[in-house]
Parts: structure tokens; sequence; C-alpha cells
């Protein structure tokens, strides 16, 4: 068996404590680049989740938007139904159908004429 000196014991006591010490600081590095990445991570969330809340808005604001010219085009397609109803009530008229032989003689006199 070998005797170590005190320097030479002491070498490598500080030679394994600076192993140590090493190791936990790459350890601790590893650690902040972890956190690093977590925090750009939840950044580039926040950001998504944002955007997709005002996508959801619009999205929000199309359909009340659709729903409004529904109503619209509903509307006036019962204003356009109600008036040809009467347009059919008028061209069914006896009244109508009396007056049709006047009203060819009117026209063909317009025509006769050059008035409009």
């Amino acid at each position: 068996m070998r005797l170590v000196s005190t320097s030479e014991s002491r070498e490598q006591i500080n030679k394994s404590d600076l192993e140590t010490v090493l190791e936990e600081q790459k350890k601790f590095y590893n650690l902040i680049k972890i956190e690093l990445e977590m925090f750009n991570l939840e950044n580039q969330y926040n950001k998504i989740a944002t955007q997709n809340k005002e996508t959801i808005d619009k999205i929000d604001r199309y359909e009340q938007e659709i729903d409004y010219y529904k109503s619209q085009l509903h509307r006036v397609s019962s204003e356009q139904q109600y008036y040809l109803k009467e347009y059919n009530k008028i061209l069914e008229s006896t009244s109508w159908k009396v007056m049709a032989p006047l009203r060819m003689i009117g026209s063909t006199f317009k025509g006769l004429t050059g008035r409009r």
C-alpha cells in the first residue's frame, strides 16, 4: 500500500470537490435552460391563445352578421311573396279582364302617335 502525502491528498480532495461543483453547475445550467424554454413556450401559448380568441370573436361577429342578413332575406322574400300575390289578384280580377280590350286599344293608339 502506498502512502499518500498530505499535498496529494489535498489535491485529490480539491479535484473531487471541483468535479462535484462542476456537475452541480451543469445541472443548474440545464435547469435554467429548461426554465427558459418553458418561459418561451408559455409566451408562444399565450400569443396563440390571444390569436384564437380574436379569431373566435371574429367568427361570432360574422355569425351575427349572417343571421342579420338571413333575417333581412326572409323579410324581403316575404314581402316579395305578398306583392306577387297582390299582383296575381289584380291579374285575375274581373275589372282587369274587362279592361283588357281598352288597354289594347290604348297601346295601339300610343304606338301610332309615337307616345309612350
